[in-house]
């Protein structure tokens, strides 16, 4: 289970680009943190576009647009359940997703970055919940590729009471 929310200033998508956006993001996001991807699989990602205008984002004390020569910028949350990363697997997921982002959003790549900004945050065991009860990534394991599963076997055993 995984909630994306990719907010975009400066870019205008239309509705087929939107999906693409959301269906690529899902895909390698897929990927990177279950090994695959599948219908599925697909199926437990919630992707949230919002398109915001030019001055709605700033960045210290002027408009976070102005950091890049494209007049576009992005920042790209994601919230996860704890198990099966690695700081190998972040970095890949960072790249992927910026690359993505930055062809549908026609977003040329520029300087230092500032123009795209991305997190991470993991919700730990028993902090996720679907329709009023909480979800166990113990419970999701079977989907994930093998080495994904010892990931989430390992950090669930260590946290056991």
């Amino acid at each position: 289970m995984t909630v994306l929310r990719v907010t975009l200033a400066g870019t205008d998508l239309s509705a087929p680009r939107k999906q693409e956006l959301a269906r690529r993001l899902i895909d390698a996001f897929a990927e990177i943190e279950v090994g695959r991807s599948s219908p599925e699989i697909r199926a437990g990602f919630v992707v949230h576009i919002e398109q915001v205008p030019p001055g709605d984002l700033w960045m210290g004390d002027r408009p976070m647009v102005e950091s890049g020569a494209a007049g576009r910028v992005a920042i790209v949350s994601a919230r996860v359940m704890a198990g099966p990363w690695s700081r190998a697997m972040k970095s890949q997921l960072f790249a992927r997703l910026e690359a993505i982002v930055r062809e549908v959003a026609e977003m040329p790549v520029q300087g230092a970055g500032a123009d795209f900004w991305m997190t991470i945050v993991e919700v730990p065991e028993s902090a996720w919940g679907l329709g009023g009860r909480p979800v166990s990534i113990g419970s999701l394991a079977p989907v994930f590729s093998e080495d994904r599963q010892a990931r989430i076997r390992a950090y669930l055993d260590a946290i056991e009471d």
